[in-house]
């Protein structure tokens, strides 16, 4: 099945999941700057409008919106 997204996926071993916070459930998402830094995380199902709200305060607060 292909699904169209414009965002990376990643599957992950158990040292990864407890590495990035004890991650248990799917969908874990986390918005990352482009520092590497996870400035925050959604666990479970999360609408896109929220993830779009999110990003452009992200966006607004560094100055690149």
């Amino acid at each position: 099945m292909r699904l169209d997204i414009n965002y990376p996926v990643a599957m992950a071993d158990v040292d990864t999941q407890v590495n990035f916070g004890r991650v248990f459930r799917v969908p874990t998402s986390f918005l990352v700057d482009r520092q590497g830094n996870i400035l925050e995380r959604f666990d479970g199902y999360v609408e896109r409008s929220v993830f779009e709200n999110r990003l452009r305060s992200a966006l607004q607060l560094s100055g690149a919106g």
